[in-house]
């Protein structure tokens, strides 16, 4: 869920260890990456332009992707 204009948190569950959050361009081109060691990770949003991305969760279990848009 979009928490402001300038974060993004991302809840995916119970503690499962470390996971990458990446985010892309609807192009593929990765924008930003973040390491989090808990099951709510926050990630600073706010030097991404108005468009359409996806956020790629990947942990020692599975990897998760989600669309969001800024508008």
């Amino acid at each position: 869920s979009l928490n402001n204009q300038y974060g993004l948190t991302l809840n995916y569950g119970s503690t499962r260890g470390i996971a990458i959050i990446s985010i892309q361009d609807i192009s593929g081109e990765e924008l930003l990456e973040h390491k989090v060691t808990d099951s709510i990770g926050d990630l600073d949003i706010s030097s991404l332009p108005k468009g359409f991305y996806v956020a790629r969760i990947q942990d020692s279990f599975e990897i998760e992707v989600l669309k969001f848009s800024i508008q």
